[in-house]
């Protein structure tokens, strides 16, 4: 079965849009997209311009799969680039997917 996860990154005040233009800068999702087993990722910002997180979620064939990212050699240095933004190590959640529906 396919395995979701969650990672919820909780910025320092104003800092929010600096994480998200390093997280782009830093293409996180061209270099999950390289693992085996990567489906898709969301990099999902609050509505709220106040609001101090965001949460990044992920798809992936399975657990052996997100392991391969957990693994991925550029993971250390791409996270050393975000850690900056944020006031604590993501709070992060691996969920199998039970069911999906997508149009297009």
């Amino acid at each position: 079965m396919a395995t979701g996860t969650v990672l919820q990154f909780t910025t320092y005040p104003g800092q929010r849009d600096a994480f998200v233009a390093a997280f782009q800068r830093a293409k996180v999702f061209e270099a999950a997209s390289q693992v085996e087993g990567f489906r898709s990722a969301q990099l999902l910002v609050p509505i709220d311009p106040e609001a101090n997180h965001v949460v990044v979620t992920a798809r992936w064939d399975d657990e052996t799969a997100y392991g391969r990212w957990l693994a991925h050699p550029h993971r250390e240095a791409i996270n050393a680039g975000l850690m900056q933004f944020v006031t604590e190590t993501p709070a992060g959640s691996m969920y199998t997917i039970a069911d999906e529906l997508s149009s297009g």
